[in-house]
């Protein structure tokens, strides 16, 4: 177990990012995170798909290691949860709040 987590944070994430394996969207989301953690997200997604291709068959180990990646996209995103909204960080360009509102540091996917 210990050999494949250290596998898995070595795989170089922007490099696996193609087209077909982009974060999906919504309208309230677009723009939620920086254009290196998208690549990010994109090249992991790639990645869930073509798992064998890595030595990585403990399929248990995938699912935790895709859990782990849902459970950090507030904290690599521009946004937080704020009551039924999202609070955007200035650094978005997408706050409309009177005051700026600053996240404080983003870290990028391979970090968190």
């Amino acid at each position: 177990m210990r050999d494949s987590l250290g596998l898995i944070s070595r795989i170089p994430w922007h490099d696996l990012a193609c087209p077909e394996s982009a974060f999906p969207q919504l309208p309230i989301t677009r723009g939620a995170f920086p254009e290196a953690t998208e690549q990010a997200l994109a090249g992991f997604r790639s990645w869930l798909c073509r798992r064998t291709a890595y030595r990585v068959p403990n399929r248990r180990l995938v699912s935790l290691t895709e859990l782990a990646a849902l459970s950090i996209l507030e904290e690599i995103s521009y946004t937080r949860k704020d009551g039924q909204y999202l609070r955007w960080d200035y650094r978005s360009g997408r706050s409309r709040a009177s005051r700026p509102f600053d996240k404080g540091p983003i870290p990028d996917f391979a970090e968190a």
